[in-house]
């Protein structure tokens, strides 16, 4: 029994581990495809015969096409939560962004590139339905991390106490769209994790001198 027991365990490992390339094998030919023929012009068919399986595999690891960007992007959400969970709370706002800041633009330059990312941009512009939006997903880890380090950001006096978390967080999550939109507009043609990096320090700076700015003036007149 306990012989047969180990056997059966280990076969189990061996379905996980085949399933999991099967998958990767779907995503791989999938980002091959739509780089090539562009995100419309690639069928379910299409990926299964590139990747070697069948229909009813496909749709055993993924409902639809779509599900295919999804999954591959909102791995970035992965690390921005691995990446939070270790960060030290007594760090500043603006070092706890541009943490962040650092792991999109990493993960776009690096694992994504410039021809996914315009597929990925491309679906959005071309299905502007909720239900299929990728980079505005209400669930997105991300959303949740943004109010929880604008709320932390109230306590240390660094964000105003007004400010709603999630228009905070909308804020946060259209400026580093807008960076990543220009990196695929310009082919890549500068560093993203070097512009990002500028963009967000310069605007963030502006921002909470502003805010401090404005405290003391408020304090001045209560005084």
């Amino acid at each position: 029994m306990l012989a047969g027991g180990k056997k059966e365990n280990f076969n189990a490992t061996k379905q996980e581990k085949k399933a999991a390339q099967t998958r990767r094998s779907l995503l791989n030919s999938a980002f091959a495809l739509f780089a090539e023929r562009g995100y419309e012009r690639v069928t379910v068919e299409d990926i299964t015969k590139h990747a070697g399986v069948s229909k009813g595999t496909f749709y055993f690891h993924f409902s639809a096409k779509e599900a295919v960007l999804t999954e591959y992007f909102l791995q970035i959400d992965d690390l921005y939560a691995e990446s939070y969970s270790r960060m030290s709370k007594n760090q500043t706002t603006e070092k706890k962004l541009l943490r962040m800041v650092d792991i999109m633009c990493a993960f776009c330059a690096d694992q994504c590139g410039v021809e996914f990312l315009r597929v990925i941009y491309a679906h959005q512009l071309l299905h502007l339905q909720p239900d299929v939006s990728i980079l505005n997903r209400p669930e997105r880890k991300i959303i949740p991390i943004l109010c929880e380090i604008a709320e932390d950001g109230k306590a240390r006096g660094e964000v105003p106490k007004e400010t709603d978390n999630e228009i905070f967080a909308k804020e946060i999550m259209h400026l580093a769209h807008g960076i990543v939109y220009d990196w695929c507009a310009e082919n890549g043609s500068f560093d993203l994790k070097k512009e990002g990096r500028r963009v967000f320090e310069q605007t963030l700076r502006m921002a909470f001198a502003y805010n401090k700015n404005n405290h003391s003036k408020k304090s001045g007149v209560e005084k």
